[in-house]
């Protein structure tokens, strides 16, 4: 599996900081709802 995000621009380069916790709660999410899937799927095979 392979993702990419990226977030350029203006608004970023303004303001590092806040365009850096943005992108660390998006993927902590993502990261949250993969594990749950993965969990739900190993659960599934279980049965």
């Amino acid at each position: 599996m392979s993702t990419e995000e990226t977030r350029t621009g203006a608004q970023v380069d303004a303001n590092v900081p806040a365009a850096t916790a943005i992108l660390r709660q998006d993927l902590e999410a993502w990261l949250r709802e993969l594990k749950a899937t993965a969990e739900a799927t190993s659960l599934d095979q279980r049965h």
